[in-house]
């Protein structure tokens, strides 16, 4: 299917409907991103209109020079991290973990969910499936609604501070100075996807280049894609003459995998350790020697 790249009349359905002409569309070559940040970083005029259309609110990891960038509500352990950290250090890009602690908790969003049914991958099963069990680590139903900083684990640590440990415990060679607790930024800017979506994709104009995936397969991401990304994303390509710079996190052909969400089954065993020595939590000390 011949998909024409006219913003002006660009339909969406018939884009999302043809996954090459959707990969051609929103992502740039990893081979490509180093090259093209450079030339735009350079680009005085392009640096202009950036800033006009941010009012000048940028991020402060993404102001002095351009960045690998992956956003998540809360940034774990996961194959989809490990993948990122390991094509940005490809490229010799600097890493930032951004996150949204103040953003709500909804079991009906797979990538929130699986920060409290922890998927744990254990190999490829006799049939070739990858072989993944779940912990749960958190009631649910109490949680439903409320903003990911004021969760906490079933032995009473915080939720962010439990996944910064199985972060650091598998990556110690990361500085902490890293991360990014984007919420205020987020805030400021309309609060709600729906609000803030072109101006969080006209921070990867040319400050970075943003690892992610935004899936055509799964139903109620593939409607995320149609409702908020696209519309975003062409309106950005337009006010900016440029498209903002996105690398597919995963290949398109498995995105929404689960495995991407999934931990080392090995973690299951910190997850007990936990769970034996929580008492520590429950009286207010946030570390188990």
């Amino acid at each position: 299917m011949n998909i024409e790249f006219s913003l002006d009349s660009l339909d969406i359905k018939k884009l999302v409907s043809d996954k090459k002409a959707f990969s051609d569309f929103v992502y740039t070559p990893i081979e490509d991103v180093v090259n093209e940040l450079t030339h735009r970083w350079e680009d005085i005029s392009l640096e202009n209109r950036v800033n006009a259309y941010l009012n000048s609110d940028i991020p402060g990891p993404l102001i002095n020079g351009y960045k690998a960038i992956i956003f998540r509500h809360i940034c774990t352990s996961s194959y989809e991290v490990d993948r990122y950290i390991n094509s940005a250090k490809q490229l010799g890009l600097d890493l930032v973990f951004g996150e949204y602690h103040q953003d709500k908790f909804t079991s009906n969003n797979m990538i929130k969910y699986c920060l409290g049914k922890i998927p744990l991958h254990a190999g490829v099963g006799r049939n070739g499936g990858a072989k993944i069990s779940y912990e749960n680590i958190f009631d649910f139903n109490f949680s439903d609604g409320k903003k990911f900083s004021s969760i906490r684990t079933d032995w009473g640590q915080s939720l962010i501070s439990f996944h910064h440990e199985l972060f650091f415990n598998r990556y110690p060679n990361i500085d902490a100075s890293k991360f990014y607790d984007a919420s205020a930024w987020f805030e400021r800017n309309g609060a709600m996807s729906k609000y803030y979506y072109n101006k969080f994709l006209a921070l990867f104009i040319r400050n970075g280049v943003l690892f992610e995936n935004f899936s055509i397969n799964d139903k109620e991401e593939r409607r995320f894609t149609i409702e908020y990304f696209l519309p975003a994303f062409i309106r950005v390509f337009k006010e900016l003459s440029v498209k903002p710079l996105i690398v597919d996190l995963a290949p398109m052909d498995i995105d929404g995998d689960i495995y991407w969400l999934s931990h080392k089954a090995v973690e299951l065993e910190y997850i007990e350790k936990k769970r034996k020595l929580g008492y520590n939590y429950r009286y207010g000390t946030e570390h188990v020697s």
